[in-house]
């Protein structure tokens, strides 16, 4: 499994964190993003697949993701090439939903307890409800822009899972109908984070990225 990594000490080469309850450490195949689940419960997972249709139709990289079920002390690995890095989402049968945005090499092990998790803490940010069950919008209220980019796992046909920038004090609505992330990435590409959208009708106020 390798060793558990510890988010203070994380650099800009390092995964990217979205929320417990998971621990992540070294794999065993650097081109592989590998799941383990050690709850007691059955979890759902899937993983995107960007890295795989860099120049190819989003369309069919978006067909090509489907959640997988793993049981209690199951694993499985997603071949994504070295340096990729993709959205893994999970969800349990109890409806909850959490990921991380995740590099090639690292290991997530889904935890038995709920209290056990590493947490992104270089986003502020707030999940609300939003007036709109079908939809997830962004609010940038930070000082300065941010590239989005929400993930469609819930809505393979969507069209609309492109990098946009969002302007300080302007917000963005993509339509979609279930669990998703949101991608954040500073404008010079330096600094790139995970917000796991448990359901549609959120609303995600964001106040910043921290890059330390």
């Amino acid at each position: 499994m390798g060793e558990r990594i510890d988010v203070r000490n994380l650099s800009r080469d390092s995964p990217m964190f979205g929320g417990g309850p998971f621990a992540l450490g070294l794999g065993d195949d650097p081109e592989a993003i590998c799941v383990l689940n050690t709850a007691l419960t059955l979890v759902r997972v899937a993983v995107t697949n960007n890295s795989l249709y860099p120049n190819r139709s989003t369309r069919l990289a978006r067909c090509a993701v489907k959640w997988i079920e793993l049981a209690p002390g199951e694993s499985w690995s997603w071949e994504r090439g070295i340096g990729a890095r993709e959205a893994v989402l999970l969800k349990h049968p109890f409806g909850r939903v959490l990921g991380a945005y995740l590099a090639s090499g690292f290991t997530m092990t889904v935890l038995p307890s709920p209290d056990d998790g590493l947490m992104d803490d270089r986003i502020s940010a707030k999940v609300l409800h939003s007036v709109d069950a079908d939809t997830v919008e962004f609010y940038n209220k930070s000082a300065g822009p941010i590239a989005v980019q929400i993930t469609t796992l819930s809505s393979p046909d969507a069209e609309d899972d492109e990098w946009v920038n969002v302007p300080s004090g302007s917000a963005k609505t993509w339509s979609r109908a279930g669990p998703e992330m949101a991608i954040l990435r500073s404008i010079d590409g330096t600094v790139s984070a995970g917000i796991v959208v448990a359901k549609a009708g959120s609303k995600i106020v964001f106040y910043g990225l921290d890059d330390e």
